[in-house]
């Protein structure tokens, strides 16, 4: 079993590990952000699965962009109209319609979404 969570941790890395440009963007984007909208749903609807780490690594992923936002910009919490299921909402409905879309992309569009209300 210990091996078989490894084994899945490791797959993980490899292929969420790596920096690509942001469509549109000359920025890196590292770890799950490099992947599309239509892994981002595939990920959300096996959530229930223990041995599957992606959706963990999906949700600390969005966390930790959004954390990075608010430090960076000095602001005090994008998050505070909005809780985590329905950050999820939000983002299941955007990468159903834009499936091809980066991860990075969708979140970003959140920010924006999220901005607004401000």
């Amino acid at each position: 079993m210990q091996r078989l969570c490894v084994l899945l941790a490791t797959a993980c890395v490899l292929f969420f590990g790596r920096a690509e440009a942001a469509q549109g963007q000359n920025k890196a984007v590292y770890g799950f952000g490099r992947a599309s909208c239509g892994a981002y749903l595939k990920v959300r609807a096996n959530r229930n699965n223990h041995l599957d780490v992606s959706f963990l690594q999906a949700l600390e992923w969005v966390d930790g962009f959004l954390t990075s936002y608010n430090v960076y910009l000095q602001r005090t919490d994008i998050k505070r109209s909005i809780d985590q299921e329905g950050i999820h909402a939000w983002l299941d409905k955007y990468c159903q319609a834009n499936p091809t879309a980066m991860v990075v992309d969708a979140v970003v569009e959140l920010i924006k979404h999220l901005d607004q209300g401000r």
